[in-house]
């Protein structure tokens, strides 16, 4: 059975929230730093952007990007020598066309680089929020479907882009509680935006979610999985 589709209404919902809130980007800072880095290892370098998913472009201003910020609706053909894709495929409605969007905004000789959550981020808040409403007899889909190295690759490369990499880093934090955890992804806007009904976590399931995070301890270690990819747009033949 498909998942269901991402909401542009709750995503602008949630990215509107995060944005009120004004916590702590650790996430973003770490993904956008990775990726100037990377940038300033080319030669030259040429028009470059960052592209990040409408309306998350204030993600990229608040850390003080030094390159102008766009959305993929305002990109064109061949517009760019370089562009730097933040947060793209997690809210993506149409990941396969995000991808070719990217590819064709480039011009001939350009590159790519990008940086998405992977899915293996999260996996101790999975598990205890899993185990903790199957205890009540049921079990919801809570997360955004995200595409892992091999599908990533295969995406790039469909979309036209040459020697695509994608590379992944691991992130450790420790927490106090799940609450904490959640707490940051909605300060980051990284929670769901599926169109699926929500269904609210009950006292009694949060309460077992604690449990189960913790494990006994006094804090608990989560892991963020940050994919990294770039590729070449094809020369002109």
């Amino acid at each position: 059975m498909s998942l269901p589709p991402i909401d542009p209404r709750r995503r602008a919902a949630k990215a509107q929230r995060a944005e009120r809130r004004g916590g702590d980007l650790f996430l973003v800072e770490r993904a956008l730093g990775e990726c100037l880095d990377r940038l300033a290892e080319l030669p030259g370098g040429g028009n470059a952007l960052i592209i990040t998913a409408e309306p998350r472009q204030w993600l990229a201003n608040a850390v003080r990007s030094p390159l102008p910020v766009q959305s993929p609706a305002l990109l064109t053909p061949h517009c760019a020598d370089t562009i730097i894709a933040l947060g793209l495929f997690e809210d993506a409605e149409d990941p396969t066309l995000t991808a070719f969007v990217l590819g064709q905004a480039l011009r001939p000789g350009g590159r790519l680089i990008g940086a998405c959550l992977g899915p293996q981020s999260l996996p101790r808040l999975r598990a205890a929020l899993l185990d903790a409403e199957r205890a009540e007899g049921r079990a919801v889909q809570r997360f955004n479907p995200l595409p892992d190295p091999a599908s990533l690759a295969a995406m790039l490369t469909a979309a036209g882009l040459a020697n695509v990499v994608v590379d992944v880093d691991r992130c450790a934090v420790s927490y106090r509680s799940a609450l904490h955890l959640v707490r940051d992804l909605r300060d980051m806007g990284c929670t769901a935006s599926r169109s699926a009904p929500h269904v609210p976590l009950s006292r009694k399931i949060v309460e077992q979610l604690e449990i189960n995070f913790l494990g006994g301890l006094e804090r608990a270690t989560e892991t963020f999985e940050i994919q990294y990819f770039s590729g070449f747009a094809q020369n002109a033949v």
